[in-house]
């Protein structure tokens, strides 16, 4: 959200794609059976939520810190914009992402013959979805902004994004 109040819809597209992007991997490596042959190896997995975790409390902080203090500063656009790239490894180091095609996906293909095209489908509803959904939001933020003073719109959304998602990637070790 701190891409549409700095960028505006743009901003909110390059997102959009980087996520669209990594849904379509994750699609892909498993519709291939790649991502498979990397469960089978614990430590590989391991590996891999610990480096995506890490990531992703990295970009809590980062969210929280903007946050906080953006309206220290004299400039109203003081955070950095997010590219494709960033949202693309985001959602590639998302172990949740990962996870969800391994074991949920599969369920939902119910024909005897799981292929490639059965997982690009299912990412593709996947991300007509997500990028409904964000639009939608985005919509509603960038409107706000304009209504609002756009110091405090973007200092509520980034520390309450970043709470929000060093909340969602440190729940399941919470418990």
């Amino acid at each position: 959200m701190t891409n549409a109040i700095n960028s505006g819809i743009r901003g909110l597209l390059s997102i959009i794609a980087g996520t669209a992007l990594g849904i379509y991997t994750h699609a892909l490596l498993v519709g291939l059976g790649i991502t498979s042959i990397v469960t089978k190896y614990p430590l590989m997995m391991h590996s891999i939520e610990i480096i995506g975790t890490i990531y992703l409390i990295y970009l809590s902080c980062i969210l929280i810190k903007n946050g906080i203090y953006s309206g220290n500063k004299n400039t109203e656009k003081s955070t950095k914009t997010a590219t494709i790239k960033d949202a693309y490894i985001a959602n590639i180091m998302n172990i949740k992402a990962i996870i969800l095609y391994l074991t949920v996906v599969p369920g939902f293909l119910t024909s005897g013959h799981i292929s490639v095209v059965n997982f690009i489908t299912l990412a593709s509803i996947h991300m007509t979805i997500m990028a409904i959904w964000l639009l939608s939001f985005g919509y509603i933020v960038i409107f706000a902004a304009r209504k609002i003073n756009f110091s405090s719109v973007s200092r509520f959304v980034n520390t309450i994004g970043g709470i929000c998602l060093l909340y969602f990637t440190l729940s399941p070790y919470i418990r």
